[in-house]
């Protein structure tokens, strides 16, 4: 019987102005849509094309989060779960998370690559890169599993929503 090797992350790269969060609006919240709750706070994230958030995987493997301006809250932890962490601690693992559930897939791209190739992911994978990610950043057992939890139970919604869910812009560049 074969053994395989578990792909973890190994490292995110994340240079200086690797990506661009700016904050779009905030969205009201009720609880059993009568309590008011503190506001969800929508991001727009644009990937700096000339030195991109890129996650590196054991294996060697590359990969990056599209290339396009999306919409992001950076993690959707349900405002009793705040308590133990925030959506900024896991913000890169959020990014790439949202931006897979969004297109329904990430760019990979090989060890001796040059160039990332957009590739379909079932969203279990994206689920479990959420995870490795999580790891990766630091986040222990009380932390990786709840999150994990939560997105293989409920983020059926979000993902069946796919590609259609926000608008997909080309990202924009400053004339010469």
């Amino acid at each position: 019987m074969k053994h395989e090797e578990r792909i973890t992350v190994v490292d995110i790269l994340n240079p200086v102005g690797g990506y661009q969060l700016s904050k779009l609006r905030d969205e009201p919240r009720r609880f059993l849509w009568i309590i008011p709750l503190q506001p969800r706070t929508i991001f727009k994230f644009q990937l700096n094309l000339e030195h991109p958030l890129t996650i590196v995987l054991s294996d060697g493997m590359r990969i990056q989060p599209d290339r396009h301006v999306a919409e992001t809250d950076g993690g959707s932890i349900p405002p009793l779960f705040r308590i133990f962490w925030t959506t900024t601690r896991w913000l890169l693992s959020f990014l790439f998370h949202d931006s897979g559930y969004l297109h329904h897939g990430l760019y990979f791209a090989g060890p001796d690559d040059t160039e990332f190739v957009f590739v379909k992911m079932p969203r279990e994978a994206v689920d479990h890169l959420l995870y490795e990610c999580i790891v990766y950043e630091g986040g222990g057992p009380s932390q990786r599993y709840p999150i994990f939890t939560a997105v293989s139970l409920f983020g059926q919604e979000s993902w069946d929503k796919g590609p259609s869910f926000r608008p997909i812009l080309p990202i924009l560049t400053k004339a010469p």
